[in-house]
């Protein structure tokens, strides 16, 4: 009865030990100004900005070639303080996350054009969000949910080949990723937990 008790003591100390330290994250993304980036940053400052404030890496990209890609500027005179995508080809902003997200929103912009969102799960790309054509609109998203036990590793926002899309005030919720000290504490458990086993072979 002891050794079955000390047994239930170790996976409930392992339970624990994932609930406490593996935390999400509700992160959020405000291009403006007075955030550090100053008028016309390029990809690899954005991608800075937006790693400092995720906590690990993050990438930003467009098409190519173009000087402009990934370009932050104003949005076709809309507002300030949006990463606006590429003059050329499809207008396509991309971004890249190290550590998964399970949602998103976003305030959008598109300029004499349709805008649509996907996200990529490590194999496909999937789309979540559509604005049909319109001249000039600016708008909030809302909260959108990912698909449960999905891993969702790139976000991308693009048009039907005609203006100019942005995003501003990205919202994600970053992955829960389990600390130094749950990994440590789940392997005191699995160390007990074979140390009892052995101890009912002998």
């Amino acid at each position: 009865m002891k050794k079955l008790l000390a047994m239930v003591m170790c996976l409930g100390l392992m339970v624990f030990g994932f609930a406490a330290g593996a935390k999400a994250d509700l992160v959020t993304f405000n291009f403006d100004p007075a955030a550090g980036l100053p008028n016309n940053s390029d990809a690899t400052a954005i991608g800075n900005y937006m790693t400092g404030v995720y906590g690990s890496t993050v990438t930003v990209t467009g098409n190519s070639p173009s000087s402009e890609t990934g370009n932050f500027t104003l949005l076709g005179g809309i507002g300030d303080g949006y990463i606006e995508s590429e003059p050329f080809k499809e207008h396509l902003i991309q971004i890249n996350f190290t550590v998964p997200i399970t949602s998103a929103s976003f305030d959008y912009g598109q300029l004499v054009d349709e805008f649509h969102a996907d996200y990529f799960d490590g194999t496909t790309w999937t789309n979540f969000f559509n604005q049909s054509y319109v001249g000039v609109e600016i708008g909030n998203s809302g909260t959108i949910s990912f698909p449960v036990n999905v891993t969702i590793t790139a976000l991308r926002f693009h048009d039907d080949y005609v203006g100019e899309v942005g995003i501003d005030n990205l919202v994600v919720n970053k992955q829960a990723v389990p600390e130094a000290a749950t990994m440590m504490m789940l392997g005191t458990g699995l160390l007990g937990l074979l140390g009892f086993r052995r101890r009912i072979k002998k």
